[in-house]
């Protein structure tokens, strides 16, 4: 009933949490599930967040607080 914004996340912007950055990327880069599988599990709607939370997570930055 809210369109594009229901659709697209609000448009807003979201910060994920540092346990959602380690889940979504480890489901991704682990355990095989694609891309949009991975976001949508995780409720992360943009493709930004995405990138930045799997390439923290490769390079190690979200593993460590």
């Amino acid at each position: 009933s809210n369109g594009e914004e229901a659709v697209m996340g609000g448009g807003g912007s979201r910060r994920y949490d540092w346990e959602t950055k380690v889940a979504a990327a480890r489901d991704h880069v682990e355990n095989g599930l694609t891309k949009t599988e991975a976001m949508a599990r995780h409720g992360i709607a943009s493709i930004v967040d995405w990138q930045r939370c799997v390439g923290q997570f490769l390079r190690g930055r979200v593993l460590v607080r």
